[in-house]
């Protein structure tokens, strides 16, 4: 099978989901994911394995290759905004751990054999609306976990959204499946108690791919968290995101992006966003009424334990005083501050102005209709 490499020069440089080489040679062999040393010479390679052992972690695939790369990261807390900044920042403290390279069809039947659990719980979201907050909210009680924009995760979904072929999609959904548990490892063995948990939120581009994961993992319970679509695109007129997205050719958009479908290229900047908002927004509404919780970011900066209450019903967490106290202390703290020192400010530091009259007008064609639907579905979960 000939596999061709997925991403280009400014998709590797846009996004923080995949990483690459920008310029790749014959002489080197790109690699994409989290690890942050992804594109490596013939002479360079890392030692190719047969075993999995029981600390390694997927941080990288090569589709050229067919090999998975691995590393030993047990220990990390995750605290970064993205698992892309954890593996960093690992590799700097600990240049000693070497990474390893497994084949393809080795790694996933050795996988398979691993004990691992499914993950505990998807957070799937729309961009700018509080998801790396309920994240940190999940990671908080002790022996719990959250996979934060793993570009590891990213680009194999990404390949899944593109790929023409039966036989790779297979391929693709039989290493992803291998693949996700695995991140529990990095929380490691608990001395008798139940085993770590682990919670996957996506890369915000990655809840298109929503229903992919919730049928390959069919037993694990997921939220969605929106927003009102006025703040996410007042948000995104301040400081855009993904890069520049908005000025990138269509056809490079809307595999993430469906809801632009055939629009034209000239959209204002408020349209453009809110689509951005709707194509998350559009794929979990596609979802059974029962598989996804959804979670309004108001409810979440305003009501933080009533918010608390709904995700330790929804994901079976011990609704214990240590848990509260825990998961209640991450919401005082901006969430994307890793030292966690830098006080969440909503109404002040961390607010941003509101659209314009015409900018809520362009927004409100596009997404009124989906909000409501929102918020309907919200109520009758309630």
């Amino acid at each position: 099978m000939c596999w061709r490499e997925t991403s280009n020069a400014s998709a590797n440089a846009s996004n923080g989901r995949i990483t690459g080489a920008e310029s790749p040679t014959v002489a080197v062999t790109p690699m994409f994911g989290d690890d942050p040393r992804p594109s490596i010479a013939p002479t360079d390679d890392a030692p190719i394995s047969s075993e999995l052992s029981d600390r390694l972690v997927p941080v990288a695939v090569s589709f050229l290759r067919r090999r998975v790369r691995l590393l030993d990261l047990r220990g990390a807390n995750g605290r970064e905004q993205s698992f892309r900044h954890t593996v960093s920042r690992w590799i700097a403290e600990h240049p000693q751990l070497a990474p390893i390279e497994m084949e393809w069809p080795a790694f996933v039947a050795a996988a398979r054999q691993a004990p691992s659990s499914a993950p505990a719980g998807f957070v799937f979201n729309a961009s700018r609306c509080g998801s790396t907050l309920l994240a940190n909210m999940l990671s908080a009680p002790i022996g719990h976990l959250t996979l934060k924009e793993s570009s590891t995760i990213g680009v194999l979904l990404r390949e899944l959204l593109v790929t023409a072929s039966e036989s790779e999609r297979l391929e693709l959904e039989d290493l992803l499946a291998a693949t996700l548990p695995l991140f529990g490892r990095i929380v490691g063995p608990r001395d008798g108690r139940p085993g770590p948990r682990l919670f996957v939120k996506p890369h915000s581009l990655a809840t298109v791919s929503a229903a992919t994961l919730l049928r390959l993992f069919p037993t694990t319970p997921a939220v969605f968290l929106y927003r009102d679509p006025m703040m996410v695109v007042a948000s995104m007129l301040a400081k855009a995101p993904y890069g520049d997205l908005h000025n990138r050719p269509r056809e490079e958009t809307v595999a993430d992006f469906p809801a632009l479908g055939d629009l034209p290229s000239d959209l204002p900047a408020a349209a453009f966003y809110a689509y951005l908002w709707a194509s998350p927004v559009e794929s979990v509404l596609a979802l059974p009424p029962g598989q996804c919780l959804l979670i309004d970011y108001e409810e979440l900066v305003s009501s933080p334990l009533a918010v608390i209450q709904r995700l330790t019903r929804h994901f079976g967490i011990e609704r214990s005083h240590d848990t509260i106290v825990r998961m209640s202390a991450v919401t005082a703290v901006y969430a994307k501050d890793a030292s966690g020192l830098t006080p969440f400010d909503p109404g002040g530091a961390h607010h941003r102005p509101p659209p314009s009259l015409v900018q809520r007008a362009e927004v409100s064609i596009v997404a009124e209709d989906l909000y409501a639907r929102l918020k309907a579905r919200r109520r009758a979960q309630m």
